[in-house]
């Protein structure tokens, strides 16, 4: 990715092409409110209690446009449940309506498959100032679950909001899910789903926004064999994103989130009284505008 984005670059200065500004983003952070992937049976059959899995967690990404209404990226993602993914895509952006569409690959997630083609396509709708919706879906294509090592990543997304004076408020529920198959054939499924609540409160010649996030979680892990054993845990959480456009090119960001509440469905145990959970990241934003700028 950091050739990727070099590359980019240098195109950009070299006068090649019709790119037009350029977006490059840079986070990186914990989350551990996740599973151990290592585990292989159910902790709560084994009458043990949930312990975190300290998971680094990347995002870097490039965004432009070709146009005023043709616009592309290329990000690489990492999280606890869908694990490593590289995407691509390619967008069509009109005033009322916008479509984007392209691959994505699963990328060495298991060193056996070290490639995993997937399809992502989104679509959102809006009246500017007024009202937004939008619906993403992310899933691997091919053969399914068939010899030891395939794994299928899908995640999806609908949500829905408004602006009001000083604030843009986004209601959304997302999916995410991460299936493999493992020796003696036993399926391992990691799943997280969510339910949000965002507002952004920004104000026009201040350098800086802030987004409070609300909602409800559950966290699963379920092992499928000759018999489905399942470790879920839920949370009611809430967290914060601060921007800051510290210079003109430059945007510097800090986030965090904590499960305020967390429950287990028995027999699996929820974490200890002493177990903190959390996730925390940082990262820039840099945007490197139209050569006609300089």
């Amino acid at each position: 990715m950091k050739r990727f984005a070099l590359a980019l670059v240098l195109l950009y200065f070299s006068g090649a092409g019709t790119l037009r500004a350029l977006d490059l983003s840079f986070v990186g952070g914990v989350d551990n409110f996740a599973f151990d992937p290592g585990l292989r049976s159910s902790q709560g059959t084994a009458g043990k209690s949930f312990e975190p899995d300290y998971f680094v967690v990347a995002n870097i990404k490039a965004a432009g446009r070709f146009s005023d209404i043709l616009g592309y990226s290329l990000e690489y993602d990492r999280g606890p449940i869908l694990r490593n993914r590289l995407l691509a895509s390619v967008g069509l952006d009109f005033t009322y309506l916008g479509l984007e569409l392209g691959p994505f690959f699963g990328i060495f997630n298991n060193l056996d498959k070290p490639l995993k083609p997937g399809m992502a396509a989104a679509v959102n709708f809006r009246v500017p100032g007024i009202v937004f919706a939008s619906l993403s879906a992310h899933s691997t294509v091919g053969t399914g679950l068939i010899v030891e090592g395939d794994y299928v990543q899908e995640y999806g997304r609908i949500a829905a909001g408004f602006w009001v004076p000083y604030a843009v408020v986004t209601l959304s529920a997302a999916r995410e899910e991460y299936t493999e198959l493992h020796g003696g054939g036993l399926t391992i499924q990691d799943e997280k789903t969510r339910y949000q609540f965002t507002a952004n409160a920004y104000k026009k010649n201040v350098p800086f926004t802030v987004d409070i996030n609300l909602g409800y979680q559950t966290l699963k892990r379920s092992y499928i064999g000759a018999q489905t054993e399942t470790d879920e845990l839920r949370s009611l959480f809430a967290g914060f994103e601060f921007r800051w456009n510290a210079v003109k090119p430059v945007t510097v960001l800090v986030g965090a989130e904590i499960p305020v509440y967390t429950w287990a469905e028995e027999p699996f145990e929820g974490p200890g009284d002493n177990t903190f959970l959390f996730k925390a990241y940082a990262g820039c934003i840099w945007t490197i505008p139209q050569r006609a700028d300089f």
